[in-house]
């Protein structure tokens, strides 16, 4: 007894020790280490079968690949990033994902940097790069991806603000520069007309489902329904059982059946309670409904045309469909949104890097080459 006892405390003792090594090599202060530093180009020939499935050919997606790739490029002269020190700068990139060319006549494509630091310890000068970092996101051609980053809901998308320009270029709230020779607006309002006909078509079809959903009866007499092939199936299956321990099937059988008629006695008795219950639930959706069709007869036809707005008190708007020039090639560089300034940054080594390149980097210079 004595003997397990000191082991048991030994193993404790070792798992207490490399507990507290864990512990203290995580609370080791990290240095960069500006010795080693990489940037990593956007790749080439990138595979898109959203492109081809929306109908772009596989020309229009190197076309795209080589524009976006020459604009990050022009992102990487900035000269904390050209090259890094003590960081990887890696470059993704991809084009039309998350639908961004769906029903488009303009290709869209999304790049960016994702940074990761090279740091060393006092007591170990072999570098080790950071997992993971923050990075900078750019987006090609695409004007619903940054507004799925605020908020929004199934009529449209809080409007952001313009909070400031750098270089003729506005930045918009959530800390995205826009760039872009188009003088067209980016957002078209949703009215207050469009904002009501969702509400209803919602209640509409939340009606439609309920009278589907209740048409079937209380769960009472959907039981009843399906007691008889429900009760068949289990005694088929304890027949198969009563072959080599009928004693067995036949205690289950009864407990099966016990089991059964007290679920059915239950329901029974709550049914009342179940239908009053359904009776509410969809009145109160088609008074909503009621509600809305109301509203909407009273409203004046200017009011309908007004621009609707989000429970922040914020106007609601959507991607303006006439936002780029249909004359143009599909895989131009109309519009670039970078997310330069999405982070509230902090003293971490990678933060350090991004305010950098907020202080440096050339947007007269980027908006010189979007034509």
């Amino acid at each position: 007894m004595k003997w397990k006892c000191d082991n048991r405390l030994t193993v404790m003792a070792l798992l207490w020790c490399c507990l507290f090594v864990k512990t203290a090599d995580a609370q080791v202060p990290r240095a960069l280490y500006k010795q080693k530093g990489e940037y990593l180009p956007m790749a080439k020939n990138l595979p898109s079968y959203q492109a081809l499935n929306n109908g772009f050919s596989a020309a229009q997606i190197r076309f795209l690949n080589d524009n976006m790739a020459a604009f990050m490029e022009l992102m990487h002269k900035t000269p904390c990033i050209n090259p890094p020190r003590g960081f990887e700068v890696g470059t993704y990139a991809g084009i039309c994902g998350d639908g961004a060319c769906h029903e488009s006549k303009v290709m869209a494509g999304s790049a960016g940097y994702i940074i990761r630091e090279w740091t060393i310890t006092e007591n170990n000068p072999v570098p080790e790069r950071a997992a993971e970092g923050p990075g900078i996101n750019v987006l090609f051609n695409d004007i619903r991806s940054m507004l799925k980053q605020g908020v929004y809901d199934r009529t449209g998308f809080a409007e952001p603000a313009v909070i400031k320009t750098i270089a003729g270029c506005p930045v918009l709230e959530g800390g995205f520069v826009v760039i872009t020779k188009n003088k067209k607006p980016l957002f078209k309002y949703v009215s207050n007309e469009t904002v009501l006909l969702g509400f209803i078509k919602d209640e509409e079809q939340a009606i439609k489902t309920a009278k589907e959903h209740f048409a079937r009866g209380s769960s009472y007499q959907q039981w009843l329904r399906d007691k008889p092939g429900i009760l068949k199936a289990v005694k088929e299956g304890l027949d198969i059982l009563s072959r080599t321990n009928p004693a067995d099937a036949k205690q289950k059988w009864e407990k099966a059946q016990a089991d059964y008629a007290k679920m059915e006695e239950e329901m029974k008795q709550r049914e009342a309670v179940e239908l009053a219950e359904n009776k509410s639930y969809l009145s109160a959706f088609e008074s909503r409904l009621r509600e809305y069709k109301q509203k909407m007869a009273a409203m004046p036809p200017e009011e309908r045309k007004a621009p609707g707005s989000h429970t922040n008190g914020k106007k609601l708007v959507i991607p303006n469909p006439d936002f780029f020039d249909p004359m143009r090639k599909a895989t131009d560089l109309q519009l670039v949104i970078i997310d330069l300034f999405r982070y509230d940054l902090d003293d971490r080594l990678p933060h350090q890097l991004i305010r950098e390149i907020r202080e440096t980097l050339d947007i007269a210079a980027l908006a010189a080459y979007i034509k």
